[in-house]
């Protein structure tokens, strides 16, 4: 995973973190290994409709 990756996954686990530590619920390592599962599906999903669109703007005969 690239730096930045690991970097939206700390910054999203802190604030996360901080919010239920402020509202009075419990966190735990689950919910940081949830909130890094998270950050790695939306990449996924990016990635993935990154490709498809890349796809479907090469010509026919390049796809092949």
């Amino acid at each position: 995973m690239s730096s930045h990756a690991n970097q939206a996954k700390n910054n999203l686990v802190y604030y996360m973190r901080l919010l239920a530590k402020k509202s009075g619920v419990g966190w735990d390592y689950d919910n940081d290994c949830e909130i890094e599962t998270i950050v790695d599906d939306i990449i996924e999903a990016a990635a993935e409709q990154a490709a498809k669109k890349v796809l479907r703007a090469l010509p026919a005969n390049v796809q092949e």
